[in-house]
């Protein structure tokens, strides 16, 4: 797999687009393990987009298929969105939140080739 950090402040939807627009197959990020967290956070220097979503009251990530692996910070989900970022920063590295898909932050996209 294929990973690509995007540092532009976007809105989930355009995130998504601007993956698309890297590689025409690419969607955001998703996450099986702490290795490929840990992996994704070492790329990320703001706040990102990852592919994870709530779907029918489901963690799913983009594929359909239900997340196995939680990372949230402390005290989320909130229920603030139904759409999750990974932190950057110390405290929290690595670690999700829930948010709504107006909110701009970066994006970490993924391919299973090179893009």
């Amino acid at each position: 797999m294929c990973y690509k950090s995007i540092t532009t402040q976007l809105t989930r939807a355009d995130a998504i687009k601007a993956c698309k627009t890297s590689k025409s197959t690419a969607t955001l990020a998703s996450i099986p393990d702490m290795t490929t967290n840990a992996f994704v956070q070492s790329m990320v220097s703001l706040r990102s987009w990852i592919g994870l979503q709530k779907v029918n009251g489901a963690w799913v990530w983009t594929d359909g298929t239900k997340t196995t692996l939680t990372n949230w910070v402390p005290k989320q989900p909130s229920g603030d969105g139904s759409f999750v970022e990974m932190y950057p920063d110390k405290e929290s590295s690595g670690k999700w939140n829930d948010l709504a898909s107006s909110n701009k932050r970066g994006a970490v996209c993924q391919y299973g080739g090179k893009f």
